[in-house]
């Protein structure tokens, strides 16, 4: 799978490990059970008082969105560790929005003209 961005320096400064499919019970629990920081997506990973309990190593919960209907966030608050959220705008107007840039981008070929005028071409 391609990565739309450059991890390297992070793999670098940490041991870090990306799950692309939505995961639960016994193999969220092996995936996560040694991190210091997780980050999830939305609601694809239930976080509950049960799992969270297994996690002594837990010190940072990060997940997108402003609301999380599977984490448990009364028990992260009990133990002290922080979470946070990515806030976000409106997502119909914001997504539409994005859409048609990427598609005038894409017709008009605005990638490939800026590397001809940066290139000086």
């Amino acid at each position: 799978m391609e990565q739309a961005s450059n991890w390297n320096k992070l793999y670098q400064l940490t041991n870090l490990t990306i799950y692309h499919e939505p995961l639960r019970d016994q193999a969220l629990y092996e995936a996560v059970k040694d991190a210091d920081v997780i980050a999830i997506v939305r609601d694809r990973s239930p976080f509950n008082e049960g799992l969270i309990a297994r996690l002594p190593k837990l010190k940072f919960l990060i997940f997108t969105g402003e609301r999380n209907g599977t984490l448990e966030a009364s028990t992260l608050v009990s133990r002290n560790i922080p979470m946070a959220y990515t806030p976000g705008g409106p997502p119909k107007e914001t997504t539409t929005e994005l859409t048609w840039a990427l598609i005038l981008g894409t017709s008009k070929r605005l990638i490939e003209e800026n590397k001809l005028i940066a290139s000086g071409g």
